[in-house]
């Protein structure tokens, strides 16, 4: 049991917590990416109600939050090869406005979309260089993100419509593209690896299309990424 004590000295005891379980049923990528959004609208941890314009800032702690740089969900499936069966879901910002992306372990390149502008100078000792800069993905969400924190409740809405879409497209093509390079990974693995990239780098390009459409009708788009 775990026990805490108040300052007048009343002991609080809680059932002890186990360090893992096993669900009734097999889990999906929309189980955990549910739990990794949720803020606890409508139950007893949300005393101010849904309808506070920003399901952020309460006295309780969230998983997902403006605080939240990226949110990752592995899937790793053993009947398959590493580099197709081990899948990262990636969300970046807050994943309650940004969809799961998925990205094989094997895939040859990463999108150039997602490129942080580094100088190299800049991780030497002392260095003055500037810090790294995000690239136009993280830069894109990031301003979707804000936008829809200034009215959570009333324009959740309509970015989780468009969030749940692009992931739906991703989910119902994994099958049919992963039986397409798993034929193609037993006589040419390099060519595999190319075919993931490039269904990476259309996920990537559908996504920022997305962010920069609403953002572009918010009016909250960053300089230069209309």
């Amino acid at each position: 049991h775990t026990c805490s004590y108040s300052v007048t000295g009343v002991q609080t005891c809680a059932l002890p917590i186990s360090f893992s379980v096993k669900p009734k049923r097999r889990l999906t990528v929309a189980d955990i990416s549910a739990v990794l959004r949720d803020h606890y609208e409508h139950t007893p941890y949300d005393p101010a109600g849904y309808t506070e314009k920003t399901a952020h800032k309460r006295h309780t702690s969230t998983i997902c939050g403006p605080w939240t740089n990226t949110s990752s969900i592995f899937q790793l499936r053993s009947n398959m090869p590493p580099a197709i069966g081990t899948l990262w879901w990636l969300a970046f910002r807050q994943p309650c406005t940004t969809p799961y992306i998925p990205f094989h372990f094997g895939m040859k390149e990463t999108p150039e979309e997602m490129a942080f502008q580094t100088d190299p100078s800049g991780f030497a000792f002392g260095s003055t260089a500037k810090p790294p800069e995000p690239g136009p993905l993280y830069t894109a969400l990031g301003d979707l993100a804000e936008w829809t924190n200034g009215d959570y409740a009333g324009r959740i809405g309509r970015v989780s419509a468009l969030r749940d879409a692009s992931e739906k497209v991703s989910v119902d093509f994994l099958k049919t593209f992963e039986s397409f390079i798993l034929r193609e990974w037993k006589h040419d693995p390099d060519a595999a690896r190319e075919q993931m990239a490039r269904y990476s780098r259309g996920v990537v390009a559908r996504t920022l299309h997305d962010a920069r459409m609403l953002s572009s009708v918010s009016g909250t788009a960053s300089p230069g990424a209309r």
